[in-house]
């Protein structure tokens, strides 16, 4: 189960970073402004999701803004033993990951 959150999370932040890559270059030339150009930020989050394969997923969530791209997975986790202690066949695990645009560091 942890292992299974591990992996979803680090998928939702892979996403969300992907996302972040989506610096909208005209206002950035122009004002030297780093933001997003929230389509394609959605786009490029949701490509990335779709190139990790992941299994189980029953729910994403993926919003964008020009400071921000957030991404929320949902997933059913099989319990495996943990059923012998009288828990139900799997886990509800829900992950959140957010990405922004990068700044330049000299």
């Amino acid at each position: 189960g942890f292992a299974t959150r591990r992996e979803f999370a680090g998928a939702a932040d892979q996403a969300a970073q992907a996302g972040a890559n989506a610096l909208d270059e005209a206002h950035y030339r122009s004002t030297g402004e780093r933001r997003l150009e929230p389509s394609r930020a959605e786009m490029l989050a949701e490509q990335n999701l779709a190139a990790q394969s992941l299994s189980g997923v029953t729910g994403v969530a993926i919003d964008a803004s020009a400071d921000q791209v957030t991404v929320e997975l949902t997933a059913n986790v099989d319990v495996g033993l943990l059923r012998i202690f009288g828990g139900g066949d799997h886990l509800v695990v829900h992950v959140r990951a957010v990405g922004q645009p990068r700044e330049d560091t000299p």
